[in-house]
């Protein structure tokens, strides 16, 4: 019984350890879509925060989590421009 809760265990890490490199790698692979997402949300409440909408009419100014998450969309799409595609470097 002991010697099957060892290869339980063991299994166990052995995927634990496997979904830690794929996180790191799609981390390592995605890295200017990250940048631009956490850049663009601090920018869109900052915008919020300076600027934002004294009326509370504006559908993306008038609430700090709107104007955040437009910003982490905005940031992403931007950054991601700038990808370099794998597939070009073949051609």
């Amino acid at each position: 019984m002991e010697e099957e809760d060892v290869i339980h265990q063991s299994k166990k890490m052995i995927l634990q350890l496997l979904k830690i490199l794929i996180m790191k790698s799609w981390v390592l692979n995605n890295k200017l879509l990250i940048a631009g997402i956490v850049l663009g949300a601090i920018g869109g409440y900052l915008y919020w925060q300076q600027i934002g909408c004294s009326s509370g009419t504006c559908a993306i100014t008038s609430k700090w989590h709107n104007s955040t998450a437009y910003g982490a969309l905005m940031g992403g799409l931007l950054f991601s421009m700038f990808k370099k595609d794998k597939n070009a470097d073949n051609k």
